[in-house]
């Protein structure tokens, strides 16, 4: 995220990597003119399967100073049934 817009800033994200994935969570920031912002995350999904207390910890950062310009928002999967898909490939 390049801060080339000034003021409030509101955006929603999810997690998702090889299948898995949570709920969407808010993040909201006021942007300063001519600063670079990461989002940034730690999970524990897909370290044991279907685990039922699995989350994502969502935040962004001040790209020049690594502090947090939002609080951490947790979201988790979504109730289940839920869909979990894995590539096959087969070789000929």
């Amino acid at each position: 995220m390049v801060g080339s817009r000034r003021g409030e800033h509101t955006v929603t994200v999810t997690y998702r990597m090889a299948g898995h994935y949570t709920k969407p969570a808010k993040l909201s920031f006021t942007a300063e003119a001519n600063k670079n912002y990461q989002l940034d995350f730690v999970t524990d999904i897909g370290t044991a399967w279907l685990s039922k207390d699995s989350y994502a910890d969502i935040w962004i950062k001040d790209k020049a100073t690594g502090q947090p310009v939002t609080e951490v928002v947790r979201t988790t999967p979504p109730p289940a049934p839920r869909t979990i898909s894995y590539p096959v490939i087969i070789n000929n």
